[in-house]
């Protein structure tokens, strides 16, 4: 029996460094568990995958993970059927968290308080998506002098290409206040509107 014992000993002896890193992990191992088993969680709804900008949202994009509330965004959506059937401001990348913030208010396409104004540009809008920023420019109605004629305006919806006769022009609806929309309608019989990503 004492043989045994000194045997035990010797070996512990030997693999003493070995037993204290292996029990030092267990030490940390179970201190996250108790970590990760008392941190407060909440439901979250996340898009499973690339959605679109103006895309309408469907059960099927979207999923329920539980975040730590402390990362949880405001206004984001608990429960899938409270996103379902929103449509999107702009895009909203795979596993993002799905906010109020990110679809339009009441299921307009734009914003309390302002309007979508039909504009056509010159040229092709195809590097255009819904939920882009851009700055329309334009001559002034009045003295005739190219300048941005509005700033920092979103698209709303892109409609089908309008380019008839030739014309040569693609509208989009652009998401202004109504003074804007004045403004760029008094302009809209001038020929020359283009736009510049932000």
């Amino acid at each position: 029996m004492s043989g045994l014992i000194t045997s035990l000993r010797r070996c512990a002896r030997r693999y003493r460094r070995l037993l204290a890193a292996l029990a030092a992990a267990a030490a940390v191992l179970a201190g996250l568990n108790t970590v990760n088993q008392g941190a407060a969680t909440t439901p979250v709804v996340v898009a499973v995958h690339p959605i679109a900008g103006g895309a309408e949202l469907n059960a099927a994009d979207l999923a329920v993970v539980w975040w730590p509330q402390d990362i949880v965004p405001e206004g984001a959506f608990a429960q899938v059927d409270d996103a379902a059937g929103q449509t999107s401001i702009a895009a909203i990348p795979v596993r993002a968290a799905v906010t109020a913030a990110d679809v339009l208010e009441g299921g307009s396409l734009v914003g309390a308080g302002l309007v979508a104004l039909p504009v056509s540009f010159s040229g092709s809008t195809s590097v255009l998506n819904v939920g882009d920023h851009i700055d329309i420019l334009g001559p002034e109605a009045t003295t005739g002098q190219n300048k941005v004629l509005a700033a920092d305006v979103r698209i709303a919806a892109m409609p089908h290409s309008q380019t008839t006769f030739g014309s040569g022009t693609d509208l989009v609806l652009v998401e202004v206040t109504p003074t804007t929309a004045a403004q760029l309608s008094a302009s809209a019989g001038i020929t020359g509107l283009t736009f510049a990503l932000r």
